[in-house]
């Protein structure tokens, strides 16, 4: 079996700055960005260091449009129980039906 992790990295400006989108360009809103670009790089830092532990324990990947998708042969359990001892959220994984993994229906969450 597959199992999928999946790591959101950032979403598009008027998703992750409130009053955005449509907002007038002012101090505030400039102070806004500045704020979200600081707590970006703390997110994105925290994130690689994620994505280079599951890569040291055999998780393949590659990049998505919002995130980092990763796979590996393992049952969920394992998977979970993997992310756990990594002190990661086992909420992460993702189970595909091997029959059919390229159809986005067959995918689903795995057991929360």
């Amino acid at each position: 079996m597959t199992v999928e992790v999946s790591v959101f990295l950032f979403g598009k400006p008027a998703w992750e700055i409130d009053g955005f989108e449509g907002g007038e360009l002012d101090d505030e809103l400039i102070e806004r960005i500045r704020a979200k670009g600081k707590e970006l790089n703390q997110y994105l830092d925290t994130s690689a260091g994620i994505l280079k532990r599951l890569l040291q324990n055999g998780w393949e990947g590659c990049g998505t449009l919002y995130d980092v998708s990763l796979t590996k042969d393992t049952s969920i359990g394992q998977a979970r129980k993997e992310l756990i001892q990594l002190g990661l959220d086992p909420d992460l994984v993702f189970e595909y039906d091997d029959d059919d993994e390229d159809s986005p229906a067959n995918a689903r969450l795995g057991d929360r």
